[in-house]
């Protein structure tokens, strides 16, 4: 299934609920005693055709504590309460750890089991299960075929969004007055992804956050800490043990908290990677362990922190798994949170089979919404569907028009009609353009072929986008998006942009590549198909702002832009 498609509830599937206080261990019962048949085998007919079919159990993907009940390991507040290895709590953050030497095996756990099974005395047995950090029985999945601890990874969901909570709160606190107020002037002025909802107040509602909120912000607070904090937003105690404890002048801690922010924010990016290549694996240790050694410098509230520990393990498990989003629980996690907030409107006396009937209701109504309301959803401004120049992609609708005069473009322009015959060249049409006026727009929809499935892309004005030109593929921003009726009296899309330029440099603090906007640039092309953006949504542009942008209005000299390479898709 492809990846995108596994973030679709409609693939996702309740067995049932653990009523609050039941046991899981009875719950579960069914689903061993079906995957014990799996795993003799079983014959199955598949397309009219009798197959023999034999399952295993594959990997379980739970947070911290109920991760280590299920592979029968203490959990991380105990002496050795990590279910990969056997680090001792103090240690736990160290960064001269040599994990290979101390990781739990399959096999040795099994060894120390049956030591502690065989202690004669309750004393003994515990002394046992407190050196090696065991529970005191075996866990229920023992009774499958299984590697206990290879196929229990820790999740990058909870590990991830941990810290990022974590971080925040610390960060918050550490403001003083002043700093509060400047941090919040800065937070709303701020460029978000057009089509991000908006979070709340990040100081006055931080416990109201979900985890899918803090990996989300995580993308952003590089860039909105680098343009307002100063040492004057810091509260005079708090900076001051800063300085004493990294032995730092103030304006080098301030730099050290954005350069923290931003390390965070690239272990996550690394973390939900979709595919990951040799240099990635190389990557993501490299910055995991950056990661774990300026947290624990700067905060002693990270120093054996359980969410950073488990971060020394996501190495492994991204080499053992192709990917650390291939054990994600990030929508399990979503649907958990909805579940949770049903539970007061229900009679809270038999709340796991209530449950059950709200998710085949809402399963049912979420069939028949995509046929009932699918084309009701379109904005009531959209315009007719226009050509494509590309079989590739289809059903293009274009949205929101806007008046020639607002855009600040000349279509009556010798370099306009220039640029406009050559993209109408681009897809065959090589005769002289009649028509000169055209029609422009904020948005467009389209629907994309991607060999095995079609994806629905939105298309939007100041969206950055990957346009391929010549062999290689640059950034440039959507100025508008416009239609014009060929010879052929067919209207085709295109849109109008501007090009970024890399300057081959980065930020220093925030280690982002600088990139210039060349806004008045009539030497390079500007106009294209609609069809040759490659990638939309996967790339941002922030405003590297200087001293001249105020309250969100970047001064027009100013045309440095740093690519956000923070983002990522959690959820």
């Amino acid at each position: 299934m492809p990846f995108d498609n596994r973030k679709h509830l409609r693939n996702h599937f309740v067995l049932g609920f653990v009523p609050f206080g039941g046991d899981f261990d009875d719950f579960i019962c069914p689903f061993i005693s079906d995957m014990k048949r799996l795993e003799q085998g079983i014959v199955m007919n598949i397309l009219k055709e009798d197959c023999w079919i034999v399952a295993g159990l594959g990997c379980i993907t739970v947070e911290l504590p109920q991760g280590n009940d299920l592979t029968g390991i203490k959990w991380h507040g105990a002496i050795k309460g990590c279910r990969t290895c056997l680090v001792a709590k103090e240690n736990a953050t160290d960064e001269n750890l040599d994990i290979a030497s101390i990781s739990r095996y399959h096999h040795i756990t099994d060894i120390q089991f049956e030591d502690m099974f065989a202690a004669p005395t309750l004393m003994q047995r515990s002394d046992i299960a407190k050196e090696y950090g065991l529970r005191n029985s075996l866990p229920v999945l023992d009774q499958l075929q299984r590697e206990r601890h290879l196929q229990s990874p820790q999740d990058i969901y909870h590990i991830m969004a941990g810290i990022a909570s974590k971080f925040l709160k610390l960060t918050i606190a550490m403001l003083s007055p002043d700093g509060e107020e400047r941090f919040l002037k800065f937070w709303k002025s701020f460029e978000y992804p057009h089509q991000w909802s908006k979070l709340p107040n990040p100081i006055s509602h931080i416990e109201s956050f979900m985890m899918s909120d803090c990996l989300q912000l995580v993308m952003v607070m590089p860039f909105i800490l680098n343009r307002s904090l100063t040492t004057n937003c810091f509260k005079s105690l708090i900076l001051a043990k800063l300085q004493e404890r990294t032995e730092l002048q103030r304006n080098q801690v301030v730099n050290a908290i954005v350069r923290c922010w931003s390390i965070v924010a690239k272990c996550s990016q690394l973390a939900f990677k979709p595919s990951l290549t040799s240099s990635d694996y190389e990557e993501l240790e490299k910055t995991l362990k950056i990661e774990l050694q300026f947290l624990t410098w700067m905060f002693p509230d990270f120093v054996s922190l359980p969410n950073l520990h488990a971060c020394l393990h996501l190495l492994q498990h991204a080499r053992t798994f192709g990917t650390l989003t291939n054990t994600a629980v990030g929508i399990k996690e979503m649907v958990h949170r909805i579940f949770k907030n049903m539970v007061p409107h229900t009679n809270r006396k038999n709340v796991e089979l209530d449950l059950l009937k709200r998710y085949t209701t809402l399963q049912s109504i979420r069939h028949l919404d995509w046929f009932i309301i699918e084309d009701s959803l379109e904005e009531d401004n959209e315009e007719p569907e226009v050509n494509s120049q590309s079989s590739r992609i289809q059903n293009i609708k274009l949205k929101k028009p806007v008046s020639a005069h607002n855009t600040m473009i000349k279509t009556n322009t010798e370099i306009f009609q220039s640029d406009l015959a050559l993209s109408y060249s681009s897809f065959g049409f090589h005769a002289s353009l009649i028509n000169k006026s055209c029609k422009f727009y904020e948005g467009a929809s389209y629907m994309q072929n991607e060999g095995y499935f079609e994806v629905k892309c939105h298309l939007h004005k100041n969206d950055v986008v990957t346009i391929q030109n010549g062999h290689d593929s640059r950034y440039a921003i959507i100025k508008v998006i416009f239609k014009h009726k060929g010879n052929d009296d067919h209207y085709y899309p295109f849109i109008y942009i501007d090009w970024f330029e890399d300057t081959n440099r980065k930020h220093a603090k925030l280690d982002c590549p600088l990139f210039i906007l060349w806004r008045n640039d009539n030497s390079r092309r500007k106009i294209f198909p609609l069809t040759v953006v490659d990638e939309i949504h996967k790339t941002f542009f922030i405003h590297d702002c200087n001293a001249r942008c105020q309250d969100g209005n970047h001064g027009l000299d100013n045309n440095r832009y740093l690519k956000n390479e923070f983002f990522f898709k959690a959820v």
